[in-house]
Protein backbone atom coordinates (compact mmCIF):
# COMPACT_ATOMS: atom_id res chain seq x y z
CA UNK A 1 0.00 0.00 0.00
CA UNK A 2 2.69 2.19 0.71
CA UNK A 3 4.78 1.95 -2.19
CA UNK A 4 1.47 2.74 -4.11
CA UNK A 5 0.41 5.14 -2.85
CA UNK A 6 4.21 7.21 -2.30
CA UNK A 7 4.11 6.54 -6.27
CA UNK A 8 0.71 7.09 -7.37
CA UNK A 9 -0.97 8.89 -5.03
CA UNK A 10 -3.56 6.44 -5.21
CA UNK A 11 -4.57 2.55 -5.15
CA UNK A 12 -7.66 0.69 -6.25
CA UNK A 13 -8.58 -2.71 -5.06
CA UNK A 14 -7.97 -3.70 -8.59
CA UNK A 15 -4.09 -2.81 -7.89
CA UNK A 16 -4.17 -5.15 -4.99
CA UNK A 17 -5.95 -8.29 -6.04
CA UNK A 18 -3.84 -8.09 -9.32
CA UNK A 19 -0.05 -7.73 -7.60
CA UNK A 20 -1.46 -10.09 -4.92
CA UNK A 21 -3.55 -12.41 -6.58
CA UNK A 22 -6.12 -11.59 -3.78
CA UNK A 23 -10.18 -11.86 -3.78
CA UNK A 24 -12.64 -8.95 -3.28
CA UNK A 25 -12.70 -9.96 0.30
CA UNK A 26 -9.37 -10.39 1.14
CA UNK A 27 -8.54 -6.77 -0.18
CA UNK A 28 -11.46 -5.25 1.45
CA UNK A 29 -9.98 -6.79 4.87
CA UNK A 30 -6.38 -5.68 3.86
CA UNK A 31 -7.67 -1.90 3.28
CA UNK A 32 -9.58 -2.21 6.36
CA UNK A 33 -6.73 -3.07 8.49
CA UNK A 34 -3.86 -0.42 6.49
CA UNK A 35 -6.81 2.51 7.25
CA UNK A 36 -7.46 1.26 11.19
CA UNK A 37 -3.58 1.09 11.88
CA UNK A 38 -2.94 4.36 9.82
CA UNK A 39 -5.64 6.32 9.33
CA UNK A 40 -3.41 9.28 8.20
CA UNK A 41 -2.26 7.79 5.30
CA UNK A 42 -5.08 7.09 2.76
CA UNK A 43 -8.76 8.20 2.35
CA UNK A 44 -11.53 7.11 0.02
CA UNK A 45 -12.39 9.50 -2.66
CA UNK A 46 -15.66 8.58 -3.70
CA UNK A 47 -15.33 9.90 -6.85
CA UNK A 48 -12.45 8.66 -8.41
CA UNK A 49 -13.48 5.29 -6.78
CA UNK A 50 -10.12 4.93 -5.48
CA UNK A 51 -8.11 5.34 -2.02
CA UNK A 52 -5.49 8.61 -2.31
CA UNK A 53 -2.74 9.51 0.06
CA UNK A 54 -3.65 11.57 2.50
CA UNK A 55 -2.44 14.91 3.60
CA UNK A 56 -0.51 13.70 6.57
CA UNK A 57 0.97 10.38 4.54
CA UNK A 58 4.11 8.57 5.92
CA UNK A 59 5.20 5.35 4.42
CA UNK A 60 5.58 3.24 7.56
CA UNK A 61 5.61 -0.13 5.88
CA UNK A 62 8.65 0.71 3.74
CA UNK A 63 12.15 -0.14 5.24
CA UNK A 64 15.08 0.70 3.00
CA UNK A 65 13.62 0.30 0.02
CA UNK A 66 11.93 2.72 -2.30
CA UNK A 67 8.30 2.47 -3.52
CA UNK A 68 9.93 1.75 -7.24
CA UNK A 69 11.50 -1.18 -5.93
CA UNK A 70 9.50 -2.69 -3.80
CA UNK A 71 6.55 -2.24 -7.53
CA UNK A 72 9.27 -3.68 -9.38
CA UNK A 73 9.73 -6.90 -7.20
CA UNK A 74 6.12 -7.17 -7.01
CA UNK A 75 5.85 -7.15 -10.66
CA UNK A 76 8.79 -9.68 -11.33
CA UNK A 77 7.28 -12.10 -8.44
CA UNK A 78 3.88 -11.93 -10.31
CA UNK A 79 5.40 -11.48 -14.03
CA UNK A 80 3.53 -8.24 -14.58
CA UNK A 81 5.18 -5.11 -16.00
CA UNK A 82 4.32 -2.13 -13.79
CA UNK A 83 4.21 1.08 -15.24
Amino acid sequence: MDAKLSKDGRITSVDVSKAFGLGRQKVSGVFTKYRNDYPQNMRHDVHEKCYVRGDDFEAVLLINVSPEEYLNAVSVVFCEQQN
